[in-house]
């Protein structure tokens, strides 16, 4: 899982501030904006600075997003021996991937 910040930029573009208004508002260095910039992690005292500043959530400016690196073959397909752990498995797997694209096979041998 990766950080996105691209509801902040979003926020900001709606309400027409610029980003080195914010980094002014909220007392912010230049390398914290970078990592925003990147969608780098920052500590959630940031996150908070930012909140405070344009009053909302932080769920508001920042989403959690799968890593599409990682294909679904290569992350999600291998087996337990204990048919238990496997039924289990398959429920984590269906809940983690919100119904996401699962190929046959794997669920297979699952």
């Amino acid at each position: 899982m990766n950080i996105s910040y691209k509801k902040l930029w979003i926020e900001l573009i709606n309400r027409d501030i610029k980003k080195s208004e914010l980094r002014k508002l909220t007392g912010l260095s230049a390398g914290t904006i970078t990592k925003l910039n990147k969608n780098e992690p920052v500590s959630i005292a940031v996150l908070l600075s930012i909140c405070e500043v344009l009053n909302c959530d932080i769920g508001d400016i920042c989403s959690a997003v799968f890593d599409s690196s990682v294909t679904d073959d290569q992350a999600w397909c291998f087996t337990k021996k204990d048919s238990n752990s496997k039924i289990v498995l398959k429920m984590l797997l269906e809940k983690i991937l919100f119904k996401r694209f699962i190929p046959a096979w794997c669920m297979e041998v699952l």
